[in-house]
């Protein structure tokens, strides 16, 4: 069963929540518009992805910590983004 409230109430709004959630789906909105050849450049540049998979030319394009925090605005199918959101949205506030 899918949750759909909590027991526990917010005393205030949860605007990083509700802005966590707008950030996800318009990242999401911007993957799905993407050419698949571009999002594969997007998905080497951004995602936690093993060097080993990716193709000679991309290997040196994931540097640093900046995919481990840009990795969690990444969603892989309109079902993952929705579960995600959804779990967000009625567990975020507490």
């Amino acid at each position: 069963m899918l949750p759909l409230r909590d027991d526990i109430p917010h005393q205030q709004r949860p605007v990083v929540g509700y802005a966590l959630i707008a950030i996800n789906v318009v990242v999401f909105l911007f993957m799905v518009a993407m050419p698949e050849r571009q999002l594969q450049g997007f998905l080497a540049s951004f995602a936690v992805t093993p060097s080993v998979d990716l193709p000679l030319a991309m290997q040196g394009r994931v540097d640093g910590l900046m995919p481990f925090f840009t990795n969690m605005f990444l969603h892989g199918g309109w079902l993952l983004l929705g579960g995600n959101m959804l779990f967000l949205y009625i567990f975020g506030d507490n």
